[in-house]
């Protein structure tokens, strides 16, 4: 969670750093950069830590490697 300076609450990590980066200037201007620092953030998120960490963090404690 993120709390915002006026109290609002955000949720979930990429949408929160895409606020933070336009909120701060720090997306860049060049969509090609945008897009692999976006895909990177995915890569990430959706194949790294749903596929092997949360994978293992969630498996029974018999399965676990």
């Amino acid at each position: 969670m993120f709390e915002t300076s006026d109290g609002t609450m955000l949720s979930q990590t990429a949408p929160i750093l895409r606020y933070v980066g336009a909120k701060y200037g720090l997306i860049p201007e060049d969509p090609m950069v945008s897009f692999k620092g976006d895909k990177a953030m995915n890569y990430y998120t959706e194949d790294f830590l749903m596929k092997h960490i949360y994978k293992a963090m969630f498996a029974p404690e018999d399965v676990r490697q």
